[in-house]
């Protein structure tokens, strides 16, 4: 599963949620919120968030396994 992780430069929340995702290996692509129009405004206060920017989204505070949950990584059999 790829998501986005939005976030921006020397934030260290977004920092320990790229780790998160790393730990998990999910594939991810960071988008720094001040390149995006509106992103301040979108997410300035809720960084980081994992998700799409169109779709569902996790935002901080969020654990490891919240993070498990979101990205579907449950075995529910």
């Amino acid at each position: 599963m790829a998501l986005t992780l939005f976030g921006t430069s020397g934030c260290h929340l977004c920092d320990e949620a790229q780790e998160m995702l790393l730990t998990l290996g999910v594939e991810h692509t960071l988008i720094d919120i001040v390149d995006l129009p509106e992103g301040l405004i979108l997410f300035g206060t809720r960084i980081p968030v994992v998700g799409a920017l169109n779709g569902p989204q996790l935002d901080w505070p969020f654990s490891l396994l919240d993070l498990i949950v979101f990205c579907g990584l449950t075995n529910t059999e």
